[in-house]
């Protein structure tokens, strides 16, 4: 095992995930096909293999501890950049039925490859931005939706809460919430609720991990999301 494998096994199981050698070799995969293809399409600023082992896999995989990611479950991933959390999470969980959204044309065909090259079914990869998608044939598809360290709060509420079923969470992935503005008025217009902040200590990082949970209670308003660019510019 490479040495850079041996945090990863072990940090899992600090998470309660015991991997199997099979997602172990994926997971090496994925690293060693990131640093390549990151030379050519600047995919992440973290290419040390101890670094993407701790920031980006453990990190992402540090959303099961919110109990919310499961087997059958559909989750949205809005930005999903190289894939974090999305494709760490359906490594180890291979009953998600995953949507990765991500607006970057070379981010989107990295993505594609590595679903093909880790061979992972149930996966569809969607070249849009994320408004765009949430407007039309992604609106009120998911059972969950997630972001990591995308926007601030009220901006990714507004992409992802069109997107749920009702009943359905959004999972925010936030490393602190200590400046994030008030959620109050994004929930009251999008018709969802927050429900709590898990923070987690993802091993290796002395930075903790916290996660901001919301649950949509009644169908958005078609008028949400609003056009592109809107959301970030002028937020709810």
């Amino acid at each position: 095992m490479n040495d850079y494998l041996e945090p990863l096994v072990n940090g899992s199981k600090q998470l309660n995930i015991e991997l199997k050698d099979t997602e172990v070799r994926q997971f090496d995969t994925y690293l060693k096909q990131l640093q390549f293809f990151n030379k050519k399409f600047n995919l992440t600023a973290i290419t040390e293999p101890s670094e993407i082992v701790t920031k980006h896999f453990l990190d992402s995989l540090s959303a099961f501890s919110t109990g919310h990611v499961t087997p059958g479950k559909s989750l949205l991933d809005i930005g999903a950049g190289a894939g974090f959390p999305g494709l760490a999470l359906k490594i180890v969980l291979p009953g998600l039925n995953l949507t990765l959204v991500e607006a970057n044309r070379k981010k989107s065909l990295f993505l594609d490859y590595m679903v093909g090259r880790l061979r992972l079914a149930n996966v569809s990869v969607i070249n849009l931005r994320a408004e765009e998608f949430a407007a039309s044939s992604g609106r009120s598809q998911f059972d969950l939706a997630i972001t990591r360290a995308l926007s601030s709060l009220p901006v990714n509420l507004e992409y992802a809460v069109p997107a749920l079923k009702i009943g359905g969470y959004y999972l925010a992935m936030k490393g602190s919430l200590a400046k994030e503005p008030s959620t109050e008025n994004a929930c009251k217009a999008l018709n969802c609720k927050y429900v709590q902040t898990q923070k987690i200590e993802v091993p290796y990082l002395e930075a903790g991990r916290n996660i901001a949970i919301f649950q949509k209670i009644a169908e958005t308003d078609s008028k949400y999301p609003r056009r592109t660019g809107v959301p970030a510019k002028n937020p709810l």
